[in-house]
């Protein structure tokens, strides 16, 4: 039998300077310090190995907030847009480990109340905390830390899929989750993706292939707040049980999602449905 020749994951240096909001310049590829051979037999082992350190690894991931309290907690939550109010008091809790979905029509203000999470919105009234942090203009990037975010569409950037899976791990804040590259053979199995596609470019994607390697990224990172806009829309009946799945398998991860899809309902915890323009019933 020909032996599986080991791949080495490439990883791009940074440059601090910001090109932009959320952007940042990438230049000098180098190597990570480790090689991973695709070998199904390899990466059993490795797993049973990695699986003790992984375990604490969530652990330490988990206290960097106060667990003691609701994973994410929605207080009187108001939007407005000039005249229009989208939102009036809106109030929601999800206790660590909870999945749950918000339903409803177009510009009910389901992709609102996510950026609202993430401090990309500020609404006109009300409190958000993750973990017992309250939202401010000085924790705010402390909650990002908190939080994963898969779009609808995501927008990943250029480059490989293996390239833009493993540019987080450059940044100073990942760089001790970097081991969870391993992962990504697993992931991808799961996921009903062939490894062949981590030599593919982004614009060769298809939606779903996109919708995937987000999902991916973000697990990765091991944050415990995972936030999904529509991020099964553009995917088959078998790819969206696939999603489904895998993040049943991981009760520790605290999910708010986003869907009209009736399969996707039926697999979280409860489902907050948004009438319309004006919603204020969440809990």
């Amino acid at each position: 039998m020909k032996r599986a020749q080991p791949r080495r994951f490439a990883a791009s240096s940074c440059d601090t300077r910001a090109a932009g909001p959320g952007h940042f310049i990438y230049k000098n590829p180098s190597p990570l310090p480790f090689t991973l051979p695709f070998s199904s037999r390899f990466f059993t082992i490795v797993r049973r190995i990695l699986s003790f350190v992984e375990r604490h690894d969530m652990a330490d991931s988990a206290r960097q907030g106060d667990h003691s309290s609701p994973a994410l907690d929605i207080r009187d939550l108001s939007i407005r847009f000039g005249d229009t109010t989208l939102l009036s008091g809106f109030s929601l809790s999800l206790d660590p480990g909870e999945k749950v979905a918000l339903s409803g029509p177009s510009g009910s203000g389901k992709t609102s109340i996510l950026r609202c999470i993430l401090g990309f919105l500020t609404p006109e009234t009300g409190a958000i905390s993750v973990f017992g942090k309250e939202l401010t203009e000085k924790t705010v990037w402390h909650i990002r830390r908190e939080a994963a975010h898969v779009a609808q569409e995501p927008e990943l950037g250029e480059g490989t899929v293996e390239e833009i899976l493993t540019r987080p791990f450059e940044f100073r804040g990942n760089q001790h989750l970097k081991y969870n590259l391993i992962h990504i053979p697993d992931l991808c199995e799961r996921l009903l993706l062939p490894l062949s596609i981590l030599d593919s470019s982004m614009t060769e994607l298809s939606g779903g292939e996109k919708q995937r390697i987000a999902l991916i990224s973000a697990l990765l990172l091991q944050r415990p707040l995972l936030l999904l806009d529509e991020a099964s829309s553009a995917l088959d009946k078998d790819a969206t049980k696939a999603v489904q799945l895998l993040l049943a398998s991981l009760e520790d991860l605290t999910i708010l999602s986003i869907s009209h899809d009736d399969s996707w309902l039926s697999f979280s915890d409860r489902v907050i449905s948004l009438p319309g323009r004006g919603a204020s019933e969440g809990t």
